[in-house]
């Protein structure tokens, strides 16, 4: 009986949508494919654009079961796909999703959110959010027990489970 795992490909940047194109029509094994992407503000003159970005460049992951290796050698036939990383824990593609959900769904952070620091010198740190100005959040953060307010990006912060 063979089961389904995750599979960490590298491909080729750019090349993502012909490589799903190839999947669906050629390699029918595979159950599902993820290629995690986040929103990210870019700032052109005095224009702020929005643009999905991967989350991790070139890297893809596919769910699929392979105990006799005919799809490993069926995906690695294509000339995007250049390297198999290994498999891939179904919790760490869970995870990713969730990042990937909370960059385009909950932008809608609320004041009095409780929020964790995933990046920067704060780092780990849980706060409290205490305002909101467009993609800017600040919070408070206990340190040293005192309050700190902190302002950063809300791609910089992740929900704490309620």
């Amino acid at each position: 009986m063979s089961s389904t795992k995750w599979h960490i490909w590298v491909v080729k940047q750019g090349r993502i949508d012909s490589i799903k194109f190839f999947l669906e029509s050629d390699v029918t094994e595979v159950e599902e494919v993820f290629f995690p992407t986040v929103s990210k503000e870019f700032k052109i003159g005095n224009t702020l654009k929005k643009r999905r970005v991967p989350l991790y460049s070139g890297y893809l992951f596919l769910k699929y079961a392979d105990d006799d290796n005919k799809v490993f050698y069926k995906i690695r036939s294509n000339p995007f796909v250049t390297n198999y990383v290994g498999i891939c824990p179904d919790a760490a593609v869970e995870e990713m999703s969730k990042k990937e959900q909370w960059n385009t769904l909950s932008k809608t952070v609320e004041v009095g959110e409780i929020v964790e620091v995933i990046s920067g010198p704060f780092q780990k740190c849980k706060g409290s959010v205490y305002s909101i100005s467009g993609n800017k959040v600040t919070i408070k953060v206990f340190i040293f027990d005192r309050s700190v307010d902190y302002t950063l990006s809300s791609e910089d912060l992740e929900i704490v489970d309620k």
